[in-house]
């Protein structure tokens, strides 16, 4: 294997210049479209609100949630009646095949996928959350007191590496931080007042919710994080009464906004500008959206390949041939560097950032620049071992970007960054 390779003299300067390059740049939105559920039905909108639907469940509320898969090919549906987690072609509008059924599941309602690759699920009735490995399915945590109803969902905690489990019962409406061993659980934040959906915003790391039915109030509410406290962030005038789902647009963007389904007559997908919080519609839909997702977002997965190894897997459909490069850094993704075209790389340029630029660490971290195959897919491997035993507990960041010609500042995507911890797999 060559893993010393020196990247192509393009890519480098384009790295190294991308502040001394002006231009001007429609917003990156996700161009790739949404998915999106009502229960019963799946609908997959393309960037212009083109709808394509079909029905694959008996009851309004069995397709509790969605996410792309690690292969970022596959949506992975969960049918909380059924206690089933499938996988769904979102070109086809088929289902391909079973992540998981039955047994320890009950009634699952949330789920994510971490940086190993690993699956975790949310189930209201257990009260617990589970991680889906290759060697089978294992609780990471259960709790009556803050998991009596985790139905608001679970996300990566793009800092952490942790997960965040939204619960919205009566009794305990809070967003809890559960550590990744399982070791524990602790609060980051209450008064969603049984709001379902959340996400975090990853330039700020503002956590947003949507306002649903309890208490039932005409306007909607987007709630966000502040001061380990619920706040209002966007009240609509009557007309659009309540969300179940809502979604930060990517990071990059150089106007950002939400992404959000209310109910009702007002159902579908709506965008809300996070500075102006202008109100635009993309698509109306005949019933309530329980959950959304960028359609084939999920460009770098990492997938543990054993202690301290990964393969970082790239996929960036419509992109054959493009070249790319992926950075790591050890200090988070914050603040970023804003580009000249008022895109954001969000990424903290460090020391370690700039060694993998000029691939000082091509030892340890070898494939990381080149050109994307056919698929548009790719594959960067890291393998920490010869650090030592002390980097355990380390947390390292990486984001990917490709290239094109014809692209603003040659950049044609900028990827959402992930979070690995060096841990045993």
């Amino acid at each position: 294997m060559v893993r010393n390779r020196r990247p192509r003299a393009g890519i480098a300067a384009c790295c190294l210049l991308l502040l001394l390059l002006p231009a001007v740049a429609t917003s990156q939105w996700h161009d790739r479209g949404y998915v999106t559920t009502s229960g019963d039905r799946v609908h997959v909108i393309d960037p212009s609100g083109g709808v394509r639907s079909t029905l694959l469940a008996p009851s309004h509320a069995d397709i509790a949630d969605l996410i792309m898969d690690a292969d970022n090919c596959q949506v992975l549906l969960v049918l909380r009646d059924r206690q089933r987690i499938v996988r769904f072609d979102p070109v086809t509008l088929a289902i391909t095949g079973t992540l998981h059924e039955g047994a320890p599941l009950s009634s699952p309602v949330g789920i994510a996928i971490d940086h190993n690759g690993h699956h975790y699920i949310a189930d209201a009735t257990q009260q617990a959350v589970y991680r889906l490995t290759p060697r089978g399915i294992e609780k990471v945590l259960s709790s009556t007191t803050h998991l009596d109803w985790p139905e608001g969902g679970v996300r990566i905690d793009p800092d952490t590496g942790d997960l965040l489990v939204l619960n919205t019962s009566v009794t305990s409406d809070r967003l809890y931080r559960i550590l990744r061993n399982g070791s524990g659980i602790e609060p980051v934040g209450a008064g969603f007042q049984a709001r379902y959906g959340f996400d975090v915003h990853l330039p700020s790391w503002d956590i947003f919710a949507t306002s649903c039915c309890q208490p039932f109030v005409s306007p909607i509410r987007i709630l966000r994080l502040g001061q380990n406290a619920a706040e209002d962030f966007f009240v609509q005038p009557p007309g659009l009464d309540g969300a179940y789902a809502v979604r930060c647009d990517r990071s990059s963007a150089r106007d950002q906004r939400l992404v959000v389904a209310p109910m009702f007559d007002q159902a579908g997908i709506w965008f809300i500008d996070m500075t102006s919080r202008a109100v635009t519609s993309l698509q109306r839909l005949d019933r309530p959206q329980l959950a959304l997702e960028f359609v084939h977002g999920r460009n770098v997965q990492p997938v543990a390949a054993g202690s301290g190894r990964w393969d970082i897997r790239l996929s960036f459909p419509g992109e054959a041939r493009n070249s790319y490069f992926v950075l790591l850094s050890v200090n988070g993704v914050r603040p970023g560097l804003l580009l000249g075209d008022g895109r954001k790389i969000q990424l903290v340029l460090d020391v370690v950032a700039r060694a993998t630029l000029t691939l000082e660490f091509s030892s340890i971290f070898w494939n990381n620049h080149g050109v994307l195959d056919g698929a548009g897919e790719a594959a960067a491997h890291l393998d920490v071992r010869p650090l030592g035993p002390n980097v355990r507990g380390l947390r390292l960041w990486a984001q990917a970007l490709t290239f094109h010609p014809a692209a603003p500042l040659g950049i044609r995507t900028i990827a959402e960054p992930v979070v690995l911890v060096v841990e045993d797999s």
